[in-house]
Parts: structure tokens; C-alpha cells; sequence
């Protein structure tokens, strides 16, 4: 994992001559605008992919992490990495087996 650096830059009084434009004059924020629809999904992409990777962590830490001769994870009452298993309609898994512990 690894942070992304932002930093805002300022351009005051900058002239720009006219064979350096980069289409229309005026036009500069709805370029913006329409190039960040696409870095919308890219970031919601990473995302989940940020997620995943922190519940595997966090899974993993969970049945490492031993305490008063315990894994952590063995002392919950509810399964982190069982959430994402599809449910069938009874409430239950659909191998059919109840499971409530960190696996």
C-alpha cells in the first residue's frame, strides 16, 4: 500500500500564446470535467481493490494475533471473511454448513 501525493499548484497573470492552446479557449474546465469521469471509475476501482486487500489483513492478523493462548479471531462471535459468501434465501451458506468463527 502506499499513500498518493497531492499538491495544488497556482498560476497567476500566466498569458499563453494562442499556438500553444490546447482546443477551444474557455473551454480549459469542461475538458477537465469530461477527463474525470474516467479517473472516477479508475479511483472506485482501486478502492476495492484497497478493501479487499485490508480485510485479508485484517483476517489474516485476526488468526495470527494470539492472545491468552488464542488466536484473537477465535473469540468472536461473527465471521469477517464469511460476510462475503453468498447467503442462500434460509439465511445459511450454500454448502449448507453455520459458520461463526474466523476461518
Amino acid at each position: 500500500m502506499m499513500n498518493h501525493a497531492t499538491t495544488e499548484l497556482f498560476f497567476d497573470n500566466l498569458e499563453v500564446p494562442v499556438e500553444n492552446l490546447v482546443g477551444e479557449e474557455g473551454q480549459g474546465f469542461r475538458y477537465l470535467l469530461d477527463s474525470l469521469n474516467a479517473e472516477r471509475i479508475l479511483i472506485a476501482a482501486e478502492c476495492i481493490g484497497d478493501s479487499r486487500w485490508f480485510l485479508e489483513r485484517a483476517c489474516r492478523y485476526a488468526n495470527e494475533r494470539v492472545v491468552f493462548g488464542r488466536p484473537i479471531g477465535k473469540k468472536s462471535g461473527h465471521s469477517v471473511s464469511n460476510r462475503s459468501r453468498p447467503r442462500q434465501p434460509g439465511g445459511g451458506t450454500p454448502d449448507g454448513i453455520s459458520r461463526s468463527r474466523f476461518v
